[in-house]
Formats: structure tokens, sequence, C-alpha cells
């Protein structure tokens, strides 16, 4: 410590440990719900090709919107689990835990860049905008809370029932 009661490099431990908590939640996000929402198996798309040619067209594209269908409901998946993640990290916490509110934030943000790229690939582009307005209304509501986060703590529920109990 300093004189000042400054821990040196205090600051960069703060920023290695939020992108750390970031990149770790990205992962983590991206593998379970892509483990528990499956991609549809395109095996048996070639399994009627010595029938008529036009079977064969037909199970591809079929195949082709259930890929679309799958990316666009992977999309709103992710978008919507960023968009909480998000919130959470800014008006989920308070002050005291800004490492945690911004890797929180930024790994939620990233979760819902993600699900904004799957939606891209398997929908038009006005569910896209969609999407990115779910993001930005989270956005906005919880710019009230980016410098004091909330005030929740392990006194918050005593509080709660001291001024219902008045």
């Amino acid at each position: 410590m300093n004189e000042q009661g400054n821990i040196p490099l205090g600051g960069v431990l703060r920023v290695a440990y939020f992108l750390a908590l970031a990149i770790l939640l990205i992962v983590f996000i991206t593998t379970v719900v892509t483990d528990i929402y499956t991609e549809p198996s395109g095996e048996g798309a070639y399994s009627s090709l010595t029938t008529v040619s036009g079977t064969v067209l037909d199970q591809l594209i079929a195949s082709s919107e259930d890929q679309q269908g799958y990316d666009r409901n992977l999309g709103a998946i992710f978008s919507l689990l960023g968009g909480g993640i998000m919130a959470f990290g800014i008006a989920g916490l308070s002050r005291a835990e800004n490492g945690l509110r911004g890797g929180i934030f930024v790994g939620g943000f990233i979760v819902h860049v993600v699900g904004l790229i799957n939606a891209a690939e398997g929908t038009s582009d006005w569910l896209l905008s969609v999407w990115s307005f779910v993001g930005l209304v989270i956005l906005i509501w919880a710019a009230r809370f980016l410098e004091n986060g909330t005030s929740w703590g392990p006194n918050t529920l005593a509080r709660l029932r001291n001024r219902a109990a008045t």
C-alpha cells in the first residue's frame, strides 16, 4: 500500500478479474444452452437418393428450414439470457461489487450479441431489430443503477420486514 492508501495495480487486477469473469460466463452460457438445445441433425437427408430426385431436394430444403429455425430460436434464447444477465450485472448488485458487476455486464452483453448474430443467420431483419431493441431497452432501464447499483445486501430482507412492520 502506498501513502494514499491505494494498492498498486489494484485497478489492473479489477479489469483482469471482470474480463476473466466475462469470458467464463460467455463460455458457460453458450455451452450450456447449446448442450440443452441441440442442433437438428442432418442424418437421413440423402436416405432416398435412389428414388425421385425431387425428394432429395425437398429433404435438403426441409433441413435448411430446420437449421434456420434452430438459429432463430438459439438467437432468441441467447438474446434473452444476455439481456437478463446485463440487467443483473448493472442493477442486481451494489457499488461495492463493481468488478463483479462489470464482468457480469460484459459477459451478458457479449451473450446478447451472440444471440443477435445467431438470429441474423436464421431469420429476417425485423426479428434482429426486435432483439436489438430489447437490449437497448434493458440498457436504458439499467442506466439509473449504473453509478451505485442497488442496495441489496445481507440485511435487505430484515430492512424490508422492519419497514413493513412500522
